[in-house]
């Protein structure tokens, strides 16, 4: 996969074991920034959301945004910063695919190297959780 440029179906949020649901939170979307729903989003250097895109790294890393959880809903591009918001779910368990994922991969820590894609290599991609289960193979929680 790549960055998305569509949005995703994003499967039912995984209960907390204590019963409690996913948490989420809005953020103002920057100027001429598509959002699409079910990507992974993060704040550019102004505090605005944007698909989030890894640095570039090289001698030195340059670029990219922080990271702050999962669009929940998609936003069309507006022309200033503010005009609109997005409801973003920054904090609770979900399910994605991950290449090479097994039992084994439980616990493992993972980050996002594009706005669509989770991987076990850490070098300028930022971090998302753990792995906290297995479903099928390249599927996890």
């Amino acid at each position: 996969m790549a960055a998305l440029t569509a949005n995703r179906r994003q499967p039912a949020v995984v209960p907390f074991l204590s019963g409690a649901g996913a948490v989420y939170r809005e953020f103002p979307v920057a100027a001429s920034t598509v959002i699409y729903k079910g990507g992974f989003v993060g704040l550019d250097t102004s505090g605005n959301l944007v698909m989030y895109a890894p640095p570039t790294v090289g001698l030195t890393i340059v670029g990219g945004f922080r990271i702050v959880g999962i669009a929940a809903e998609a936003i069309a591009s507006q022309t200033s910063a503010g005009d609109k918001w997005c409801l973003v779910m920054t904090d609770g368990f979900f399910r994605h695919t991950i290449t090479s994922s097994d039992l084994t991969s439980i616990g493992k820590p993972v980050w996002a190297s594009t706005s669509g894609d989770l991987g076990f290599a850490c070098l300028g991609n930022a971090f998302v959780g753990h792995v906290v289960g297995f479903i099928t193979k390249d599927g996890v929680d």
